[in-house]
């Protein structure tokens, strides 16, 4: 099982990287993709605007939206832009 977290996921680059993963779902066995942002408003936006478009293309696997700090087992972790990593590690008392 794969999953992946993307910090940062209330970024507005987000749904240009959850088109990628949609164009390579066939080749790409992807089975959770999570969406993590310490700005609720932020996640709630993209989150759910992400949502509609995995619904609209028939997305193969489950988004997950988190506010907290818990990670998925098992996880490739990537980062939305270096703002959103800053905002992730201070939030959590981590100066990176």
């Amino acid at each position: 099982m794969l999953k992946v977290a993307v910090i940062g996921g209330g970024s507005t680059y987000t749904p240009e990287l959850f088109q990628g993963f949609l164009q390579r779902q066939d080749e790409f066995t992807l089975d959770e993709l999570w969406l993590m942002d310490t700005d609720r408003k932020r996640l709630k936006i993209v989150g759910n605007f992400v949502k509609k478009i995995a619904k609209a293309h028939g997305a193969h696997f489950k988004i997950v939206l988190s506010l907290n700090n818990d990670q998925p087992s098992k996880t490739l972790i990537m980062l939305s832009p270096k703002s959103g990593w800053e905002r992730w590690t201070l939030a959590r008392g981590m100066n990176i």
